[in-house]
């Protein structure tokens, strides 16, 4: 049967793909982009195929999928992608089919059978469908007879001739030529554009970067019937209409009825000229065909069957994420013993591998297995895939399976009930297990496991649907014994209530967590990192708390250790290691001399807190809001610049606890005083002095210069910046504000403003923002506190402040 290859996201494209769903032909579509998709829905029989091509992905394509005819189904004016399409093609010696659409069929429809008229005129909103009745009732008639004649209609070759034309005209220009080229209408007065383009964000994007105001971009689905197209060119006052020769499928003909309507000149780009290909209703016939020959297939193969399919057709593929627990064999659950022993793919890191042989050898199988040593999850999903492919491929080769006697003989020495290890025998099964360790569900590769697992299931029952081969797959995900789970037994530890926080592959805030927390349960690497973390606790004055460590747990040389993390600071561990970390002064508070972070509100630390000295510094109040109009997330990178004393850099840190802060700052004495304000937080410090070397992962990076010039000359070192504050910018806001967006066009900043001249500033660059489709917002803050004066309690009134936020 023949392997169906769509190219293009066009109405043709559409009818093509769906064709094909309706009449459960399988086949692929390759569309540009998410808005494709989006248009085509959820196809079952059709897979679609999202994201531009060139002419060499193209022929991996081809050839990955083994096609067999392909329907370049793209726009007229896609004049290199069918070239590329066509190319690759005869590059595979697969049949190439062109659907052309038709771009000249509007004169069809201004002969004297159904357009007659006294005048060049029409007036008022008309169908198409109203036309004939409309001429054909007047006294006298004209015939037109090509659309020149009917309408005030120019020809040009491109879009360049058609601005070039533009150029000396006025009034509006409603734009239909798509977003692609929306960049060459530039040169024209943005208030007089109209684009109408696809409702998707890289149409929208592309208008916006031509510089065109929001409110004119029409962002709507075509294509349009005259009724709207009239209602448009008169609401938004167009002289001018330009349009590709798109064809009647692409509403050509009601852009042409619209614009005589409304007396709006029509230019229209020409079409490319293409020889050959076939018509849409010709390609509908072809895969009709198609069908048919599909369908009598299937009933030929039914019919040699007797209406049942053969079992040796079918393969079923199961695949299994199974938990090993601990390790040691006798805290396996029996269900992920029995999916070792079944298996005919062990897959896992090298550890869970080792074991499952091990297992497999004491209940001596004596089947054959592959084993595949990976921790990714990619990498053991490609070797899977590949394994059932050559699976597959092997049964079509060799038509039958080994008898059901050799598969139980094979059991007949397991000294485990025989029912329970394989219940329901399946020749025709292959079954493959995927090792992790702890419990499948506690941080393990099987977190993501089950999307790549679906994926590649669907894109192969997909490939085998039309074939020789009734591929049928599982999948399942087999709980163990955690660590968490094992070691609080041990320890005889409730855990319901433990924090718990993993330092495999990456740093968390072992101080803050610990600070903030009663209970804390911990994944390491082992062996320094767990010296590493007793030194941080011990170095930030959490020496003394309880720390169990668990090594090589569940193994015969298991080992457990209950000491103060100040008596772990040099011990050598096992790489298999887990903590439990108790913080037995966390509900009484021993340690008042530090400024614990778990007593601080969420925002607006009392001033008196921090260091100050001679430093203006950002009041609790002020902070508090501008802070909560930032939104920071734990893992948000900040910048403060204009830092002062870093009142605002310490309450970012806070929030932004697993993220980092910029604290820039031009004067000397304030990089000081913040460097004080962060060791008397007790938070991390980047600044490479003794007591920042202690710390594992710097929070704060102070940096001595104006935040203008270390943005414009150092952009790539703040490249993953979130979120910004703007207390002082040395009289370079806008440049600063530009820098920020440049880094990352969705930043969220926030200004403070105290003088009417700088409020002034931070409206005009809003204005500028708003038109690119940002939001602002301006919140005025006045404060008043109460202090004593001779006895009596007065109000003391605080600068009023302009707090503005810009977001996208």
């Amino acid at each position: 049967m023949e392997k169906i290859l769509i190219f293009g996201g066009t109405s043709e494209g559409r009818e093509l793909a769906l064709m094909c769903e309706n009449s459960e032909l399988p086949a692929y579509i390759c569309v540009a982009g998410n808005y494709g998709s989006g248009v085509l829905g959820n196809l079952k029989h059709v897979k679609i195929i999202e994201g531009k091509k060139d002419s060499t992905d193209m022929l991996s394509l081809i050839k990955e999928l083994g096609i067999s005819v392909v329907y370049d189904a793209t726009h007229p004016y896609a004049a290199v992608v069918s070239k590329n399409i066509k190319s690759a093609c005869e590059k595979s010696k697969i049949k190439y089919l062109r659907v052309r659409r038709k771009t000249d069929d509007f004169n069809d429809c201004i002969d004297g059978n159904s357009i007659n008229n006294t005048s060049d005129d029409i007036s008022g909103s008309v169908s198409v469908s109203d036309f004939s009745s409309i001429y054909l009732n007047r006294k006298s008639k004209k015939i037109y007879n090509n659309i020149f004649d009917f309408a005030d209609v120019i020809e040009v070759p491109d879009i360049e001739s058609a601005v070039e034309y533009l150029k000396d005209t006025q009034g509006s220009i409603l734009i239909s030529t798509g977003s692609k080229e929306i960049s060459k209408y530039t040169v024209l007065d943005p208030k007089r554009l109209y684009p109408r383009v696809l409702p998707s964000y890289e149409s929208i994007e592309a208008c916006t970067e031509a510089g065109i105001e929001n409110s004119h971009i029409i962002a709507m689905q075509g294509p349009f019937n005259t009724e709207l197209n009239i209602a448009m060119l008169n609401f938004y006052k167009c002289s001018y209409m330009v349009s590709k020769q798109s064809g009647n499928r692409g509403g050509f003909k009601d852009k042409v009825y619209a614009c005589k309507s409304t007396g709006t000149k029509l230019i229209i780009i020409k079409a490319p000229s293409e020889k050959g290909g076939i018509s849409i209703e010709e390609a509908l016939k072809d895969i009709e065909m198609m069908n048919k020959a599909y369908k009598k297939n299937i009933c030929k193969k039914e019919k040699n069957s007797d209406n049942k399919r053969n079992l040796t057709d079918s393969i079923y593929i199961s695949v299994k994420a199974a938990g090993m627990g601990m390790g040691a064999y006798e805290n396996m659950s029996i269900e992920t013993i029995r999916c070792i022993l079944e298996a005919d793919v062990i897959c896992g890191a090298v550890r869970m591998v080792d074991n499952a042989c091990k297992i497999r050898g004491k209940y001596n199988t004596g089947r054959d297995f592959d084993k595949f040593v990976s921790y990714k999850t990619d990498e053991i999903v490609t070797f899977i895939k590949e394994k059932i492919k050559y699976k597959i491929k092997e049964k079509i080769k060799n038509k039958e399976c080994k008898a059901a006697e050799e598969r139980i003989q094979n059991i007949q020495n397991y000294n485990i009930e025989k029912d329970v290890l394989y219940n329901d025998i399946n020749i025709h099964r292959y079954n493959i297990v995927i090792l992790v360790s702890g419990d499948s569900g506690f941080y393990s590769l099987a977190q993501n496991l089950s999307e790549y697992v679906y994926r590649m299931f669907d894109e192969m029952v997909f490939e085998y649907k039309a074939g020789e081969i009734d591929l049928k797959t599982e999948f399942n995900i087999l709980p163990g014994i955690s660590s968490i789970s094992y070691m609080s037994a041990k320890c005889m530890l409730s855990w319901h209530d433990m924090k718990i926080i993993s330092f495999h592959g990456k740093d968390e805030d072992i101080v803050y967590e610990v600070k903030n927390n009663y209970k804390i349960f911990a994944l390491t690497s082992g062996d320094k990192t767990v010296s590493r973390l007793m030194r941080t606790l011990t170095d930030h004055g959490l020496g003394k708390v309880l720390v169990y460590v668990g090594e090589r747990l569940s193994y015969d040389d298991e080992k457990i250790t209950c000491k103060y993390a100040c008596e772990l600071t040099e011990y050598n561990f096992a790489k298999l290691t887990s903590l439990i970390i108790l913080n037995q002064g966390f509900n009484n508070r021993e340690n008042e001399n530090i400024e614990s972070k778990s007593v601080i509100s969420l925002f607006g630390i009392d001033d008196d807190r921090f260091i100050r000295d001679k430093v203006p510094m950002t009041k609790a109040e002020i902070r508090a809001v501008s802070l909560s109009k930032l939104c920071i997330k734990p893992d948000s990178i900040c910048i403060d610049i204009g830092a002062g004393t870093g009142s605002v850099s310490i309450e970012m840190a806070l929030a932004a606890y697993k993220g980092k802060v910029y604290a820039i700052e031009k004067n000397k004495e304030a990089c000081r005083l913040i460097k004080e304000n962060i060791k008397k937080f007790d938070l991390k410090d980047s600044t490479g002095d003794e007591y920042s070397n202690s710390c594992n992962n710097p929070a704060i990076e102070i940096i001595n210069s104006e935040g203008y010039f270390m943005l414009k000359n150092f952009k790539e070192r703040f490249s993953t910046l979130t979120h910004a504050f703007i207390g002082g910018s040395s009289g370079k806001l806008s440049l600063i504000v530009d820098k920020l967006l440049e880094i990352n066009k969705n930043m969220r900043i926030v200004i403070n403003a105290i003088s009417l001249e700088t409020v002034s500033e931070i409206i005009t660059i809003f204005k500028k923002y708003e038109k690119a489709g940002y939001s602002t917002q301006i919140v005025q803050v006045a404060v008043t506190k109460t202090k004593k004066v001779a006895g009596y309690t007065m109000a003391s009134a605080l600068n009023p402040v302009f707090i503005g936020l810009l977001h996208n």
